[in-house]
């Protein structure tokens, strides 16, 4: 069992669980997911993964739990291409093919079978429209990563 216990190991198997996702013609959902803060964004539907927070506790004399938590901003554009009615259909089927992909996948199995995980679980979830640069439908999902760590390295 090959657990990933890092920010940066877990922010990247996320980006590639996010990169791996289809819509609904079979072709990928997002045209970009970001590790940082963008703004040049090259395509939407878009999502951003930063980190959000963490926690843990002690679990024995030999292990914690902890928790690393993201947040994955689901960006869609709203203008030229797409009404504020159909980018919110975008970033809602978007999110529901995200939180699919959790539930099916909560360990997130790597290409080799192994759990990289214990569990992903979603927390909260809010929607809004922003204006960065130009007005963007836009899902807030906050994901806690759960894994074991061993106290005595």
């Amino acid at each position: 069992m090959a657990l990933v216990k890092t920010y940066t190991g877990l922010k990247a198997i996320l980006k590639t669980k996010l990169e791996g996702i289809l819509g609904g013609d079979s072709t990928k959902l997002l045209e970009a997911v970001y590790t940082q803060e963008e703004t040049e964004i090259t395509g939407y539907p878009s999502a951003l993964i930063t980190e959000f927070a963490g926690e843990g506790s002690i679990l024995d004399t030999a292990r914690n739990e902890r928790e690393w938590q993201f947040q994955i901003q689901v960006l869609q554009s709203v203008g030229n291409n797409s009404s504020p009615e159909q980018a919110s259909v975008i970033v809602l089927d978007a999110v529901d093919r995200i939180l699919t992909s959790f539930d099916t996948d909560p360990q997130l199995i790597d290409s080799n079978g192994e759990m990289q995980v214990l569990k992903v679980r979603v927390l909260p979830l809010d929607f809004a429209v922003l204006n960065r640069e130009k007005p963007l439908a836009i899902a807030l999902l906050r994901v806690a990563v759960i894994n074991t760590v061993s106290r005595t390295e």
